[in-house]
């Protein structure tokens, strides 16, 4: 959590904590999609976990990523069936693109 610490070091402590899949990091990686330097790597990791927040806030900040964040974040919201009916939900509001799905992820949807 210390922004003053190099990036390679937070990044390097991050997937550590992720490989424990420690059920307190959840709120840590959702603190961290506002944090530009790990928001790839805790947008992957909340896959991992189940909370009915973790949409909300994904969808929230969905607007400011980059393409590759993007990516990561749809990828984890169609990772749980719950997560993934917020993602068609904001897919037909036009939160997110039609385009930001690749044809895996498309399918991965289908029952």
């Amino acid at each position: 959590m210390d922004a003053r610490a190099p990036i390679s070091k937070r990044q390097d402590a991050l997937l550590t904590l992720l490989s424990i899949k420690d059920p307190e990091l959840l709120l840590l990686l959702q603190d961290l999609l506002m944090d530009s330097s790990l928001r790839g790597p805790a947008l992957r990791g909340l896959a991992a976990y189940a909370d009915e927040t973790t949409p909300k806030l994904i969808l929230r900040h969905y607007s400011s990523f980059t393409d590759v964040e993007k990516s990561d974040a749809v990828q984890t919201l169609a990772s749980r069936p719950a997560y993934a009916l917020a993602l068609l939900a904001a897919l037909e509001r036009g939160q997110v693109a039609r385009r930001d799905l690749s044809a895996f992820t498309a399918r991965q949807l289908l029952p």
